[in-house]
């Protein structure tokens, strides 16, 4: 079975007479890597505390546990903090746009703290339930990542969300229990011709993808080597004899990649499983060019690379079926792509099938809520 958690989508990468890049967040990360939802989008999804006395204030039964109305009023509250809707009038308007009343609005938010909750039971009956130190990992990356590990530009942030610490500690809870539940609940299938199509017909018409082959480098030495391997690149484009078979040759004599006398140094396509920073390191490089000497990834590695193809896949008209031209490598990244959106996509209807099935028991909605603007 294909490992899920190392799929990566073939997405948009465009030359610079292209440069558009589809913005697809719920295609990059299926269920398995933990989105940063509360700093991306300020949409803050947290569990449900489950008191079993019902008599402490509960806006819903779900089964035989509790949705607190004090975890609902801080949902929306936070909710509304994230989206400037803090006054009034904001959050009505922004209701009035969904075309949602405060109640529909309550309701939504019941079923995902319900979500969240039944997630966290099931995870827990699996025997899979997320351990402090996978949620303190994801914490130390959220920080380093939108505050630099500065401790008081990362309180800033989480209050302009309306967060604490424990709130964001307990969403994570929340998405790695996700994570862990769908690998095992959610069964993996091999995407369909037709998927296919529907997928290059959703997110790849017009769009360029390169193809690079790579030197890597690492270790104490690795700048001195990866100079000199430049000097050895720059001398064959001033003689002429640049291409790629001299690419390869540099590679087999200087790359740190332990695969490197196989593969000759091919990499992959930059749509696909390529790094961020190779991706952008290549938007304006054209085939049979090579980059200067890029620092790839967070692990202070350097790499040069070589574009040796370039693919632009047909306009959404023309692409009535799956084109006999793309490369066979290329054409399995994007297999492997529409492979984990169908995984997602049947993810998210798990996770909506377990609220479905609940036995869920909504209360009144009590009139001195600080969300319940209708009744000021």
């Amino acid at each position: 079975m294909t490992d899920k958690n190392k799929q990566q989508p073939v997405k948009q990468v465009s030359q610079p007479a292209q440069k558009g890049t589809i913005n697809r967040n719920t295609i990059l990360m299926i269920v398995a890597a933990v989105v940063l939802v509360a700093l991306v989008v300020g949409v803050v999804l947290f569990a449900a505390s489950q008191s079993k006395d019902p008599s402490a204030g509960a806006a819903a039964k779900v089964n035989n546990t509790y949705v607190a109305e004090a975890d609902v009023d801080a949902w929306i509250t936070q909710y509304r903090v994230a989206n400037s809707l803090t006054d009034d009038a904001s959050f009505l308007a922004a209701l009035d746009a969904a075309g949602m009343s405060v109640e529909d609005f309550r309701t939504s938010v019941i079923n995902q703290l319900a979500e969240n909750a039944l997630i966290l039971e099931r995870a827990a009956e699996l025997g899979v339930s997320p351990t402090d130190q996978q949620i303190q990992e994801q914490m130390d990356a959220a920080k380093s990542e939108y505050a630099f590990n500065d401790d008081s530009i990362w309180d800033s942030t989480l209050a302009t969300y309306g967060l604490t610490v424990d709130d964001l500690q307990q969403q994570y809870k929340v998405n790695l229990a996700k994570s862990a539940v769908c690998e095992i609940d959610v069964p993996w299938h091999d995407s369909t011709l037709d998927e296919i199509l529907t997928y290059m017909q959703t997110y790849l018409p017009q769009s360029t993808q390169l193809h690079a082959y790579r030197i890597l480098f690492n270790g104490s030495d690795k700048i001195e080597r990866a100079q000199q391997c430049k000097a050895e690149l720059d001398a064959a484009k001033e003689a002429g004899t640049l291409n790629l078979d001299t690419f390869i040759e540099l590679a087999k004599k200087y790359s740190d990649d332990p695969d490197v006398q196989t593969t000759g140094g091919s990499y992959a396509w930059s749509g696909g499983s390529m790094s961020d920073t190779a991706k952008e390191a290549l938007q304006y490089v054209d085939v049979g060019e090579y980059t200067d000497i890029e620092g790839i990834g967070d692990n202070g590695d350097l790499a040069i690379l070589y574009v040796d193809q370039k693919y632009t896949f047909p306009t959404l008209e023309e692409l009535t079926a799956v084109p006999t031209d793309i490369p066979a490598d290329l054409l399995q990244e994007v297999k492997d792509s529409t492979d984990a959106s169908c995984w997602e996509t049947d993810c998210t209807a798990y996770e909506m099938n377990l609220v479905k099935e609940a036995d869920i028991t909504i209360y009144p909605m009590p009139e001195n809520a600080s969300y319940n603007v209708s009744a000021k």
